[in-house]
């Protein structure tokens, strides 16, 4: 993850584990992404591998 803290410095940290799953719901927050989509996703693209 790159970001920029609120001294304007960049800020690249990796993240695995917990915070990551953590990091990916609040990004899917702020692109829309809902839990129940999110949860459908592997489905779809199972779906999508039968078809």
């Amino acid at each position: 993850v790159r970001y920029q803290n609120l001294s304007n410095q960049v800020v690249e940290q990796t993240l695995d584990g917990f915070p990551a799953r953590v990091f990916q719901h609040e990004n899917d927050h702020l692109l829309g992404i809902t839990v129940l989509e999110r949860a459908q996703m592997p489905e779809q693209k199972q779906a999508g591998k039968m078809a």
